[in-house]
C-alpha cells in the first residue's frame, strides 16, 4: 500500500477517457476500458505504508527445462520494499493505492517527486525505442515533441543512434527537442519535411517513431522512411488510419505497434529480458544518474481538490500546462 505525495496526468490516455472518445468505449474489443466508471492514473509518487505477503508463483522460480540449462526469471518482488520507502508506481489518483511489487520502484533521494512521475512514460517510450531495433548509428525521425516525443529522442541517443530529427508544429517545442540533442527539427507546417531530411542527409529515415496520434502523421511517417525502413506507433490513434498502401508496398516498410511499458514480468529472460518491471527500475536509474532529463517537461502542479479542473485545463490546451500536470495529495 502506498500513499500519494504527487500522481502525475497522462495527458494522452486520460483526456480520452475524459472526453469520451477512447475508441472502446464504441467497440468494446480490448481488456482495457469499456465504459465509466474508470478510475484512471499510472504515475503516481508516495511512501509504502503497508507490504503484503509474498505471492508464490511457480514462474517465479521455474525455467523451460528444454532450453537447457534452465532460464530464468527475472522479477520484483515484496521483499524488495520496506514501509517508509518512497517509490513510483502505477497507482490510480488517489490518496491511497494498492499496487503489486512489479509496478513499483524505489526512488533514490536524487530523484524528485515531480522528476519521477516520468518514469511511466519513460518506460513507454523505452519500450517503444527497442520495437525499433536502432542500429549503432542510424538516423531516426520523430514525429511529435510533447512529453513522450522528447523521452523518445532521449531513449534513442542513448541506444547509439547518430542524429534524430525532430518534428512539431510548435516552436517553442522544437527548440526544446534542440535542447535535448535533436539535430534537426522540421515543421511540416512550413516545408516539405521528406524533402527537408533528404535534402540533409541524402536518405531517408532509418525508421521513425510516431508519438502525435494526428491524422495525417502515419502517411508522414512513411514518406520520411528510406526503404525497408521502419515506423513504430506510440501515438494513440482515436479514428482509423488513412495511408496508401502503395507508400508503404513500394518501399516494403514495416508498421510496428508499440504497447504500453512492456512485456508483463515472469517471463525466462530467454524470451523476454526486458519486462516492465525491470524498465521501471532502469528508468529510474537514467533518471538518477541524468542520462534522462525532464527539465523542460516539469508538471504544473495543482492540489487534489482542483482535479476536475485541470482535465478541463487540457482539454482545452491552456497555457497554465505546456507539457504536464500533476496533482499534489499531501
Amino acid at each position: 500500500m502506498v500513499k500519494a505525495n504527487l500522481c502525475g496526468i497522462s495527458t494522452g490516455t486520460e483526456l480520452m477517457l475524459y472526453i469520451g472518445n477512447y475508441p472502446n468505449f464504441k467497440h468494446k474489443k480490448w481488456p482495457a476500458w469499456e465504459g465509466y466508471p474508470i478510475y484512471p492514473g499510472y504515475e503516481l509518487v508516495g511512501c509504502v505504508v503497508e507490504v503484503g505477503p509474498e505471492i508464490k508463483t511457480g514462474s517465479q522460480d521455474s525455467g523451460v527445462d528444454s532450453l537447457g540449462p534452465v532460464s530464468g526469471v527475472l522479477m520484483a518482488r515484496n521483499s524488495e520494499f520496506a514501509v517508509g520507502d518512497r517509490v513510483i508506481c502505477l497507482g490510480e489518483h488517489a490518496e491511497y493505492a494498492k499496487v503489486p511489487a512489479t509496478l513499483a520502484a524505489k526512488l533514490p533521494d536524487n530523484v524528485s517527486d515531480a522528476e519521477a512521475t516520468l518514469a511511466p512514460l519513460g518506460c513507454t517510450t523505452m519500450h517503444a525505442t527497442r520495437q525499433a531495433e536502432p542500429k549503432y548509428g542510424d538516423t531516426a525521425a520523430v514525429i511529435g515533441m510533447g512529453t513522450v516525443g522528447l523521452l523518445v529522442l532521449q531513449h534513442l541517443l542513448l541506444a547509439g543512434v547518430r542524429r534524430v530529427v525532430a518534428l512539431d508544429l510548435r516552436a517553442d517545442r522544437l527548440e526544446a527537442a534542440r535542447t535535448y540533442g535533436a539535430e534537426l527539427t522540421i515543421n511540416p507546417r512550413t516545408c516539405d519535411a521528406p524533402k527537408e531530411l533528404l535534402r540533409s542527409y541524402g536518405v531517408g529515415a532509418d525508421f521513425v517513431i510516431e508519438t502525435s496520434g494526428a491524422p495525417d502523421s502515419v502517411t508522414l511517417a512513411i514518406d520520411l522512411l528510406r526503404d525497408r525502413g521502419t515506423v513504430v506507433l506510440v501515438g494513440w490513434h482515436v479514428d482509423g488510419i488513412n495511408f496508401l498502401y502503395g507508400d508503404l508496398y513500394f518501399k516494403e516498410a514495416k508498421l510496428v505497434a508499440s504497447r504500453a511499458i512492456g512485456p508483463d514480468p515472469g517471463i525466462p529472460y530467454a524470451y523476454v529480458r526486458w519486462g516492465s518491471d525491470q524498465n521501471l527500475r532502469f528508468m529510474v536509474d537514467l533518471l538518477a544518474k541524468g542520462k534522462i532529463r525532464g527539465q523542460h517537461m516539469q508538471p504544473s502542479i495543482f492540489s487534489w481538490k482542483e482535479l476536475p479542473n485541470v482535465y478541463a485545463l487540457l482539454d482545452r490546451s491552456a497555457p497554465d500546462i505546456p507539457y504536464r500536470a500533476a496533482i499534489n495529495w499531501t
